[in-house]
C-alpha cells in the first residue's frame, strides 16, 4: 500500500503488520479477539468491509491513491472531537499517510506537499520545545532534520515557479522502493 515514490523499504512478511498499518490509522482497525471468537471475527470482518476492502479496490495509481488518502483523512477527522482538532490543528492539515507528500509532488499538488512538510516541521519544533522545558538540548540530528525540511519547502517553491522539477528525486525513490521489494522476494 506504500506508493513507490515514497522511497520506503518494503519488508516482509506482511502478516506481521496490522491492518491499520496498511491504511494508516491503527485506531480504526484495532480489535481484540476475546472468548467469543465468532463475535470477534464478525467484528473484524465488518471493519475490513467498511475500511479495508475499498482500499484494495480503489487505489490503482498515484491519482487514486491521492484521492483515497484525502477521503480517508476526512473520515479520520470526522471521528475526532472538536477540542482535539483545535488543539492539534497544525498537525491535522494534511494526511500523514506514507507517500502522501511524494504523491503530492508527483501530481503537482505542491501546496499539499508544502502543508505536509510544514506539519512535519511543526512536530519537530514542538518536540524540541518540549524537550527544552525539561532541560534537554536539541540534538544535531533534530536541527539537521528541521533544516532539511525547510530546504525541501524551498525546493517545492522552485517547482511551483517551474524553475525545477521533482522528477529525478521521485524516480530515485521509486527505484529504491522497487529494489527493496525485489531484494525481499530474493
Amino acid at each position: 500500500m506504500i506508493p513507490l515514490c515514497a522511497g520506503e523499504q518494503i519488508e516482509f512478511p506482511l502478516d506481521e503488520n496490522r491492518i491499520g498499518d496498511l491504511v494508516g490509522n491503527e485506531v480504526l482497525f484495532e480489535w481484540k479477539i476475546d472468548d467469543n471468537v465468532e463475535e470477534s471475527l464478525l467484528d473484524a470482518q465488518d471493519k475490513c468491509e467498511k475500511y479495508l476492502y475499498d482500499w484494495f479496490d480503489y487505489v490503482k495509481d498515484y491519482t487514486t491513491f491521492y484521492d483515497f488518502v484525502l477521503k480517508h483523512h476526512e473520515k479520520k477527522l470526522s471521528i475526532l472531537s472538536e477540542e482535539y482538532k483545535l488543539k492539534n490543528a497544525t498537525f491535522l492539515t494534511v494526511p500523514k499517510d506514507v507517500g502522501f507528500y511524494e504523491v503530492s509532488l508527483y501530481l503537482g499538488k505542491y501546496e499539499n506537499a508544502i502543508s505536509a512538510l510544514e506539519a512535519r516541521l511543526e512536530q519537530k519544533i514542538s518536540a524540541v520545545e518540549t524537550n527544552k522545558r525539561y532541560g534537554i538540548k536539541p540534538t544535531k540530528k533534530a536541527i539537521i532534520e528541521q533544516k532539511e525540511i525547510i530546504h525541501q519547502i524551498a525546493e517545492i517553491r522552485s517547482y511551483q515557479r517551474g524553475t525545477s522539477f521533482p522528477d529525478e528525486i521521485l524516480k530515485n525513490k521509486e527505484i529504491r522502493t522497487l529494489n527493496s521489494y525485489l531484494k525481499e522476494l530474493g
